[in-house]
C-alpha cells in the first residue's frame, strides 16, 4: 500500500465512492486556500463524511476512511468561491490527522477492497456480483417509475469492484451505510451489504409505485 502525506481533507455530510462525480461549492476561505493549492500543484484532495462536527464553521471529526477526489472542473467566482465538478479516485484510509494547515490535513495510506479467497473469478464474488446487478436493475426500474420517467436499460461495471462502487453512489441510502460500503475491507462483504439494502428496498419501492399508478390510472399495475 502507497503512503501518502498531508493530504488535504474536506469534510462533508456525503459520501464520494470511486468513480463517482460530485459538483461542490467552496466557500469557507479555509477550503478555499485548499483548492488554490490543489489546483496549483494539481494534486487531488480527501473527502471524508463528518462523524461529528459540522461541515460549515467549525471543526469536524471525519470518519478514518475516504476518497480522494481530483478535481475536472472549476470555476472561481469574483467573490474567490469557487465551483467545482470532482471525481472519486481511490479510497483511502486516515492514519494521522494533521493540525499545520487553516484547513484539515491527514496522513492517508491507500486501499483497495479485497477479493478474499476466492480470488477475483471466484464462484461467490462473481454469484453476489450477479444478484446485485439483477436486484439494482429492478431497483433503477423502479425508482424510473416512481418519478414518472423510463429507461431501456443501464450499463453496469462487469468487474465486481467497480459495481460496488457504481451502485454505492446510485443508492437512495443514508450516509451511514454508504460509509459502510466505502469502509468493507472485501469485495464480497460489500457485495453482500448491496444485495441485503437492495433486498429491503425494492418492496417498500415497489408498493410506492404501485400506489402512484393506482392513484394516477386506477390500476395497481407497475408499467414495463
Amino acid at each position: 500500500m502507497e503512503r501518502i502525506e498531508a493530504v488535504p481533507l474536506f469534510p462533508l455530510n456525503v459520501v464520494l465512492f470511486p468513480g463517482m462525480s460530485m459538483p461542490l461549492h467552496i466557500f469557507e476561505p479555509r477550503y478555499r486556500t485548499m483548492i488554490v493549492r490543489c489546483l496549483a500543484e494539481q494534486i487531488e484532495f480527501g473527502i471524508v463524511l463528518i462523524r461529528e462536527g459540522v461541515e460549515a464553521g467549525g471543526p469536524a471529526v471525519p470518519f478514518e476512511v475516504g476518497t480522494m477526489a481530483r478535481i475536472t472542473q472549476s470555476e472561481e467566482q469574483e467573490d474567490g468561491r469557487y465551483q467545482l465538478t470532482v471525481v472519486g479516485t481511490r479510497r483511502f484510509r486516515i492514519l494521522r490527522l494533521r493540525g499545520d494547515q487553516p484547513y484539515l490535513t491527514g496522513d492517508v495510506q491507500l486501499i483497495e477492497p479485497e477479493y478474499g479467497a476466492e480470488g477475483p473469478e471466484g464462484d461467490t464474488v462473481r454469484q453476489l456480483a450477479d444478484t446485485v446487478t439483477a436486484l439494482f436493475g429492478e431497483y433503477y426500474r423502479l425508482t424510473l417509475a416512481l418519478a414518472e420517467q423510463w429507461q431501456e436499460r443501464i450499463g453496469l461495471p462487469g468487474d465486481p469492484a467497480a459495481l460496488i462502487d457504481f451502485v454505492g453512489s446510485r443508492l437512495a441510502a443514508p450516509a451511514g451505510i454508504k460509509q459502510r460500503l466505502l469502509e468493507v475491507p472485501t469485495v464480497a462483504a460489500a457485495l453482500e451489504l448491496e444485495r441485503d439494502v437492495l433486498g429491503q428496498a425494492i418492496p417498500a419501492l415497489t408498493a410506492a409505485v404501485k400506489q402512484r399508478q393506482q392513484r394516477r390510472w386506477g390500476t395497481p399495475e407497475i408499467l414495463n
